[in-house]
């Protein structure tokens, strides 16, 4: 997610000519959505709002109350523009963001998450997707932008989100590979069994070893599970 948070002494959006938002003093937020946002970047956003200082304290100490220490408002404005690329040419290139049907929903539960964490009565949004106009005295001026793709906690957590679902898979293909392996060393033991009775005893002891491989819970048992002879081998 991307926005740019300002802060306001007051802003509103107007529709077709009708206000549908308003707030006092606290901040406006333009956000953007892009397409490989997850949960942990809304989490990470509203986080960021809620806790940013941006206003002096009592003793008139700088950058020390956020919006939530002085009881102030919140106008959400969905702004998909933020990830357009202007690097070449003239025309804006709108690619980086998000689709309507993905960007919807998710901006949608956005500003549910910030209503949650604070108050709900003091959290307000324009209409997704609408042409309005954005009104808004800014303090200061005081205008920040953020981006969650660009926090190192929100980047280490989907490393390590990839790293377990790799992990995943690649636990899942062993355990595959080792049943299909498995029904190939009962069948070499059956067949050894008839001729001299050696064979059964292998086929029980590479059971044994494939069970004690495939107990292990920290996965490593997949890549060092006994090899498997092949039934033309036999």
């Amino acid at each position: 997610m991307k926005a740019v948070i300002q802060r306001v002494l007051s802003a509103s959006v107007t529709v077709d000519s009708k206000v549908v938002s308003s707030i006092g003093k606290g901040i406006l937020v333009l956000a953007a959505v892009s397409p490989t946002d997850t949960t942990e970047d809304a989490q990470m956003m509203v986080r960021k709002l809620l806790s940013l200082k941006l206003w002096p304290d009592a003793n008139n100490r700088p950058w020390a109350n956020s919006v939530v220490d002085i009881s102030g408002e919140v106008l959400i404005v969905s702004q998909f523009t933020l990830y357009a690329n202007i690097g070449k040419g003239s025309k804006p290139d709108f690619h980086g963001s998000a689709s309507p049907d993905i960007a919807l929903p998710y901006y949608t539960k956005f500003v549910e998450l910030v209503k949650e964490a604070y108050k709900a009565e003091s959290v307000k949004d324009g209409i997704f997707g609408a042409m309005m106009n954005v009104q808004l005295i800014n303090d200061g001026p005081v205008t920040f932008d953020f981006d969650t793709a660009k926090s190192g906690a929100v980047s280490a957590q989907k490393a390590k989100d990839e790293k377990k679902k790799q992990w995943a898979e690649k636990k899942a293909a062993g355990t595959k590979k080792q049943v299909g392996g498995g029904g190939s060393k009962e069948k070499t033991g059956q067949g050894r069994e008839g001729s001299s009775g050696l064979g059964s005893e292998k086929a029980e002891t590479e059971v044994e070893v494939e069970v004690e491989a495939t107990s292990t819970t920290d996965g490593s048992a997949n890549a060092f599970a006994p090899s498997v002879p092949s039934k033309s081998a036999a």
